[in-house]
């Protein structure tokens, strides 16, 4: 037993490391080229764009891994695991893209005028623990299989993606150069989990159904910088508009399957009975 749980946990020693140089070393690279005022603009940066990952995905991984490895059944597991990846790419591409609508916003009321160009950068950290998000679920098959070496592999390779990507960025654009880094490490971190993990044990996931949520958000963030409001009030209404515009545009798209719609349905009365009971 000894022996099996050190080959199990024996290789997240080096994903912890680099989960490290993952999640940290850009600071060095923003303070050698620009200075500490700009580390402490990028610190915010990238702390406000993490929310997403910090309410939503780590409570969810409190109960998601114990979960899972109480599954014994592989094909129920498979369609567990497929099924949560659509969802949870769904919930965090709304919270994904009200972080980066509402990052001006976010950032005046959390920091000094002197720190506002934060939220430039906020939406591409958003972005990329979204895309951190998925990496997160696809790899549950590496843990379930017990390949965790394959978890300190990945992580390893995108270690060194995320430092050469500062090595060449950072010093040519600040610490907006840090952002896209983050943005695009993460992004292929997803993008190579996914891949290995399926020749590893097919999950068979919902390539389009992953993906829609995603785009549809950036299309709606792009839309967000071509419209110039009027006033605060004005700007703010459109941002909800446009953060709701989201679900509603799946809703309607028939992105979601009968069933599923017939679930949320029953999931909204009984919410709305249980608050009728409590009044």
């Amino acid at each position: 037993m000894a022996a099996r749980l050190w080959t199990f946990s024996g290789p997240l020693l080096l994903s912890g490391l680099c989960g490290f140089v993952l999640h940290q070393a850009d600071r060095f690279f923003v303070l050698g080229a620009s200075g500490t005022a700009d580390v402490g603009v990028y610190g915010l940066c990238y702390k406000l764009g993490s929310i997403g990952n910090a309410l939503v995905f780590e409570a969810f991984a409190l109960i998601w891994y114990p979960f899972v490895f109480g599954v014994r059944e592989e094909e129920h597991l498979k369609r567990l695991i497929r099924a949560v990846l659509v969802y949870f790419t769904l919930v965090m591409s709304v919270v994904s893209l009200a972080l980066a609508l509402f990052s001006p916003e976010l950032v005046r009321v959390m920091a000094d005028a002197s720190f506002f160009d934060a939220h430039r950068g906020l939406p591409l950290v958003a972005a990329g623990y979204l895309f951190w998000s998925v990496y997160q679920i696809v790899s549950t098959v590496f843990f379930v299989r017990e390949r965790t070496w394959m978890v300190s592999a990945l992580v390893a390779g995108a270690a060194v993606l995320n430092l050469a990507l500062n090595a060449l960025l950072v010093p040519r654009m600040g610490w907006m150069g840090a952002a896209w880094a983050t943005c695009a490490t993460f992004g292929a971190l997803a993008a190579a989990a996914w891949i290995v993990a399926e020749r590893a044990w097919r999950v068979g996931h919902e390539t389009v159904r992953v993906l829609t949520p995603p785009a549809v958000g950036i299309a709606l963030y792009a839309a967000s910088c071509w419209i110039d409001a009027p006033a605060p009030v004005a700007a703010m209404t459109i941002k909800a508009g446009l953060v709701l515009a989201l679900p509603g545009i799946l809703w309607m798209s028939g992105y979601l399957k009968a069933e599923e719609k017939d679930k949320l349905r029953e999931l909204v009365r009984k919410g709305r009975s249980a608050a009728g009971g409590r009044g």
